[in-house]
């Protein structure tokens, strides 16, 4: 690991490479550790990224997405034969028999 951080020193170096050079095996582990790592370098700053710094959305953006979402995802327009009844954004709860509730318009 040394080696691939660029830490290795040229002892190290030398050893690793007659290692790598006498087992096959090792030098396919190698090149696989170095992928890997190469990796690591470029997705873990990304991951700090995704995550939020804040706790919440001020009201006024959360408005403005929920806009944006009715827009894009409307509601489908149901009849009473669906059983729901809408209670809110995106909630609905099974209708009560004796419950009347208008049409849709």
């Amino acid at each position: 690991m040394k080696a691939i951080a660029g830490k290795a020193n040229a002892g190290e170096r030398t050893e690793l490479d007659s290692l790598l050079g006498s087992h096959p095996e090792l030098r396919e582990e190698y090149v696989e550790l170095q992928a890997d790592a190469r990796l690591a370098r470029e997705v873990l700053p990304l991951l700090g990224r995704t995550e939020a710094q804040s706790g919440h959305l001020p009201g006024y953006a959360r408005n403005r997405l929920l806009a944006s979402v009715r827009r894009a995802f409307p509601r489908p327009q149901t009849g009473l034969d669906d059983g729901l009844l809408d209670v809110g954004p995106f909630v609905h709860v099974p209708r009560p028999a004796f419950c009347y509730a208008p049409p849709p318009d």
